[in-house]
């Protein structure tokens, strides 16, 4: 016999035996399938997701889907905490959750009561906990936030924990356009935690928050921000800084040890590590506290590799309500000029004319115009701005003409094409005053209207602005103020 054909017989092929025909292999669908119907429960689960397929339909009169949810609840009552964790099975008890009466969520609470902490920290069995927050009554919600007392830290570190906390965050009262899933005062009250045992057992005051507390005993310092450093540590390890709570305590530690004097070693060793999360950090109220506070007090390398991020996002971060905070500070701190303009200024460059008008973006211009002009920038912009730090060594008005330079040419272009449309954007109005203010000579007597003919792009321009300036007394000028408009006036 031939190899071949020895190799047939050997697989089967080659014999007309049925005991040695080969049993048909299951499809990967079916083989799937036959896996789950083997696992606990596993004829309940599959039960319930057929009805389950029907319950999530968008058009179900309300009688028939609260059939479907008495179906699936008659199905797993009594076997709900053994099938939560499993992905799919969370899923149809979120719905039946979501959907049911008010017996129905108590019965999915009662089975499930005791092991919320555990539930928040499953892979699938924590998103059952978020839709039992979003969906359940108040006192379901608060007995679930109960369960977290004593464990805040615990879960502010685990990654699945950390995104139920972020839901309690987003969802506390006060925020109008989120739905209230808990108190403030529960939330923050429950988030005392954080600062570590220290703080929980020697202030007993639960109305005074953390800087009020070591404003008064300073000699707890070392110990409540090291308990703070651990955990911050923790969660930047593990990617969980990229939410919002976590960031509003990592602000929170920067600002106390600034005003506390904590050694800036400690600090420094968390930049290397916040710096990948530049654009995320960058988009929130308290993330861009923290970034402007890791370019502040960063060495000239941190530097560098914040403006690697920020390379060809220019204008996007400049438009950004939180964001221009960031380019903001880097015009301000920043030596090497070389490098800014490559990773930030040649985009900014190609949209100046949006810049010029946009609330955010114009500030930029305005800060390299007139760096001492404080009208437009508000206690924010003023308190960043007003952040030395050690390893800024350049003049500011060197740094600032070498700034403007690659800048000034498309300013120009805007200026001479749209200079009067200009005065009729509440934001364009103040780029076109401190650039003609800037520009031209103001002592210089008659020759101040021969260069301001100039700067606006020639006489007709010139016309347009005088004649806006003088209509109404400059009623149709946005953004200035009569001393303004009358100085303006003056210059033209």
């Amino acid at each position: 016999m031939s190899n071949y054909n020895k190799k047939r017989k050997s697989y089967g092929g080659g014999s007309s035996s049925k005991t040695n025909t080969p049993s048909i292999p299951l499809g990967q669908k079916d083989s799937k399938k036959q896996r789950a119907l083997l696992k606990p429960f596993g004829q309940v689960v599959q039960e319930a997701k057929e009805i389950w397929n029907k319950l999530r339909q968008k058009d179900l009169e309300k009688d028939v889907r609260n059939g479907y949810v008495t179906k699936i609840m008659e199905l797993i009552k009594g076997k709900i905490w053994e099938i939560v964790s499993r992905h799919d099975a969370s899923r149809v008890i979120q719905t039946i959750f979501q959907y049911g009466s008010l017996e129905v969520q108590e019965i999915i609470c009662s089975e499930l009561k005791e092991h919320y902490l555990e539930l928040s920290m499953s892979a699938y069995g924590h998103f059952m906990l978020k839709s039992m927050l979003r969906h359940g009554k108040e006192k379901q919600r608060n007995e679930i936030v109960d369960s977290f007392k004593n464990n805040f830290g615990k879960l502010a570190t685990h990654v699945t924990g950390a995104s139920v906390l972020e839901l309690l965050f987003q969802n506390r009262s006060g925020r109008a356009f989120q739905r209230e899933i808990i108190s403030r005062k529960k939330y923050q009250l429950l988030a005392r935690e954080f600062y570590g045992r220290e703080f929980s057992l020697f202030c007993n005051d639960k109305e005074m928050d953390v800087k009020t507390y070591l404003r008064k005993n300073p000699e707890r310092k070392d110990g409540i921000l090291g308990d703070m450093r651990k955990l911050l540590n923790k969660q930047i390890g593990k990617g969980i800084h990229h939410l919002e709570f976590s960031q509003t305590f990592l602000a929170e530690y920067f600002e106390l040890s600034n005003e506390l004097n904590e050694d800036s070693s400690k600090l420094e060793d968390m930049f290397p590590s916040l710096i990948e999360g530049t654009l995320q950090l960058a988009s929130t109220t308290a993330g861009i506290t923290v970034m402007i506070n890791v370019l502040t007090h960063g060495s000239a390398k941190i530097r560098k590799q914040i403006l690697k991020q920020l390379r060809g996002r220019g204008s996007d971060v400049a438009k950004h309500q939180n964001g221009y905070l960031l380019i903001l500070k880097i015009f301000d701190c920043v030596d090497d000029t070389v490098l800014v303009r490559k990773a930030i200024l040649n985009d900014l460059v190609k949209s100046v004319d949006e810049l010029v008008e946009d609330v955010n973006g114009n500030k930029l211009i305005l800060h390299l115009l007139s760096p001492g002009a404080n009208r437009y920038f508000n206690a924010r912009d003023i308190s960043i701005l007003n952040m030395k730090g050690k390893y800024s060594k350049k003049d500011s008005n060197i740094r600032r003409a070498e700034l403007l330079k690659p800048l000034k040419p498309a300013l120009e272009t805007v200026i001479k094409t749209k200079g009067s449309d200009l005065l009729a954007s509440h934001n364009g109005s103040k780029v076109l005053y401190e650039y003609i203010l800037v520009n031209s000579g103001e002592d210089e007597g008659d020759n101040n209207v021969k260069n301001v003919e100039e700067l606006v792009g020639g006489k007709d321009q010139l016309k347009n602005i005088k004649k806006i300036l003088k209509k109404d007394d400059g009623k149709e000028v946005k953004g200035l103020n009569k001393t303004q408009i009358k100085k303006l006036l003056d210059l033209c």
